[in-house]
């Protein structure tokens, strides 16, 4: 896909690379052919998300980047320090440039020691140990060409600091990561001992070091040969899995990284393939974000930025038509125009939510019975009473659970908010991800949405790293302002909050006007039952009364019925929208974005790391409050039987 801004782009699948430098010549041509078969059968299941993420050094990183370069893979560049410094620590500096050059994304990791320490082998073990920790926390897969466990510590040596190993070590293990991590930028504030290890996948190649004595072709007391795949479950590499062949290696994944896997390539095909209809919702989404007076850098991660989480939200949206219907919150009397508008313009055409037709089949369906029942309505009226009543649960099972609407809705709105998120953090200077500031109690339900953000991760880093200040007026008026307006509204009195308490209240006096309407209708009922009892009416105009307060009574006794039933649907709809709820949300969080807002308007102004320490915690905050909403929604599911 061009990267035209008018067109979405997909959620990138990262496979990160650590491996030898000192690759044997003689094992060279196996290994290839393990990664070729490897990166082969990634590409067949992720497409054009595939990317390959490496520092491109010697040996198994220059290697891997060949091979996804001949395969048309896209690269992600990643130097441990400032380039024109890493240069000198490569022997070959000639294809580190080229494939730098021709990346589709190029880091330059921070400073994380005295900048006086440089050219120093102290300085550059920090910055290597700090890509380790960079290629462990932000691959969903890792690609480890390494010898393996029965060479950890042999003639070469011990583990390099930042080597193979300590990147295997920081994958698996909680407490390494913070001993060694806590220090950089990339992981500020997000490390904890209650971070559950990393359960994605490790694929090990086996990468024999040159040596001195040529390697064996055949399985000897060294250990399995070259070009040998296993997926491993520790970082020792004792307990891994044998993987015959190696590009049928999502097979061997555990089913809960396949599941994760699954969802980001089901969202992917949904942003490549959006319908005309739904690309000017994403065209629209792009111009919310305003970001304007910001240079993207090299690459242009920004406008990457946005176009993944306006194609984020087109997707929520689409769902959310279909879920909820396209006038969510809107006021009655603007319904009809709205409506009118979809048809007559060139965006999605407004049709009943599946909210509607689930809600309003109940005072159908009493209709319909009660047509049946008092009205003569025969076998028309007790089919359609069938009718009305299977429906709900025919369209549930053929496309809602079947496509998962709710769910995909519900995922994706969280997914388009934590990446709004994730973007204006990138442009505060912040280069901290998304996927780390999760609370953990979250991780479980919200576990493949982290897992896709580490994607993103990547490009926000990078701007962040290239802004270098934050870019507060653009925050202000693109985030800060912005939200204010769509919690509580430029007047503190208006907004999303505001709707959806106006919705609350209205569908509520709605139900009570029916619910009082049908008492009504039954006290007249009452009053038939009572004045005109048929012993008393004997004469001819007296009968003829009396025939008339029967078919009266017939009509009256449907409407009584449908009337609490049209109450029923009222609530039943307020409840299923949580409109109490979100209202109350939402008025909270507007006042947290004012106040944040306001501190930044204060004199003297903030200083640079106050406002990022600010823009922390408020997307936190954000973060919070949106899976919060998720939740709300996943506690009042639209199903036929809820």
């Amino acid at each position: 896909m061009s990267d035209a801004i008018s067109e979405p782009v997909p959620f990138p699948i990262v496979v990160g690379v650590t491996g030898h430098r000192d690759i044997d010549p003689n094992a060279r041509h196996r290994i290839e052919a393990s990664v070729r078969a490897v990166l082969t059968g990634l590409r067949a299941e992720f497409g054009v998300a595939l990317h390959v993420m490496t520092a491109l050094a010697d040996g198994a990183d220059q290697l891997v980047a060949t091979i996804a370069s001949q395969m048309g893979i896209s690269i992600v560049a990643v130097s441990p320090m400032e380039i024109e410094r890493y240069y000198e620590t490569v022997k070959d500096k000639h294809t580190l440039k080229q494939y730098w050059c021709d990346a589709k994304l190029q880091i330059q990791l921070p400073e994380v020691c005295d900048p006086a320490e440089r050219g120093t082998e102290a300085y550059n073990i920090q910055h290597y140990i700090q890509l380790a920790a960079f290629l462990a926390r932000r691959s969903h897969i890792l690609l480890a060409l390494w010898e393996g466990p029965e060479h950890t510590a042999d003639d070469n040596g011990p583990p390099r600091p930042g080597g193979t190993v300590d990147v295997l070590r920081l994958r698996f293990d909680v407490r390494y990561m913070k001993d060694r991590a806590s220090n950089s930028r990339l992981f500020a504030r997000s490390l904890s001992f209650l971070d559950a290890p990393q359960a994605e996948p490790v694929v090990h190649i086996v990468t024999p070091r040159q040596k001195k004595e040529p390697v064996s072709d055949t399985i000897d007391c060294a250990g399995p040969p070259a070009g040998r795949c296993f997926l491993l479950h520790d970082w020792q590499g004792k307990f891994s899995t044998d993987v015959t062949l190696p590009h049928t290696i999502m097979a061997s994944f555990n089913p809960g990284v396949r599941a994760a896997f699954a969802e980001i390539e089901i969202l992917n095909q949904i942003l490549l393939n959006l319908p005309n209809s739904d690309l000017g919702t994403f065209t629209n989404h792009i111009s919310y974000i305003d970001i304007e007076g910001v240079a993207d850098p090299v690459g242009k991660p920004l406008h990457w930025l946005r176009r993944l989480q306006a194609g984020t939200d087109a997707a929520a949206i689409e769902h959310q038509r279909r879920l909820l219907g396209h006038f969510v919150g809107r006021k009655i009397r603007d319904i009809p125009g709205g409506a009118v508008e979809t048809w007559l313009g060139s965006g999605p055409r407004a049709m009943p939510s599946l909210l509607l037709w689930f809600t309003v089949v109940v005072p159908i369906a009493v209709g319909m019975f009660e047509w049946y029942a008092h009205l003569d309505g025969g076998l028309v009226a007790i089919i359609a009473y069938l009718i009305s009543l299977s429906t709900p649960f025919w369209y549930y099972n053929k496309f809602v659970k079947r496509h998962q609407w709710q769910s995909r809705f519900e995922n994706y709105r969280a997914l388009a908010e934590a990446l709004r998120v994730q973007l204006y953090w990138s442009v505060a200077a912040m280069p901290i991800a998304a996927t780390d500031n999760y609370l953990r109690k979250q991780m479980g339900e919200l576990g493949w949405i982290q897992f896709a953000l580490r994607g993103p991760a990547l490009w926000a880093t990078s701007l962040a790293l290239r802004l270098g200040v934050p870019q507060l007026e653009t925050i202000k008026k693109g985030w800060l302002l912005n939200q204010v307006e769509y919690f509580i509204g430029g007047d503190r009195k208006s907004g999303k909050s505001q709707a959806n308490h106006h919705a609350a209240r209205r569908n509520r006096l709605l139900a009570k006007i029916s619910l009082f309407a049908g008492f009504a209708v039954t006290v007249m009922l009452i009053g038939l039952e009572v004045l005109l009892p048929a012993a008393e009416l004997s004469h001819a105009h007296a009968h003829s009364t009396f025939l008339l307060s029967i078919e009266c009574r017939h009509y009256l006794t449907v409407i009584a019925a449908i009337l609490p039933a049209i109450a029923a649907f009222l609530t039943v709809s307020t409840n299923l929208r949580a409109y109490e709820s979100h209202a109350r949300n939402y008025w909270h969080m507007g006042q947290i974005f004012d106040r944040a807002l306001q501190r930044t308007m204060v004199t003297p102004p903030l200083d640079d790391a106050a406002v990022q320490e600010l823009l922390h915690d408020l997307g936190r905050e954000a973060l919070a409050e949106n899976v919060e909403w998720l939740m709300d929604h996943r506690d009042r599911p639209v199903e036929p039987a809820g």
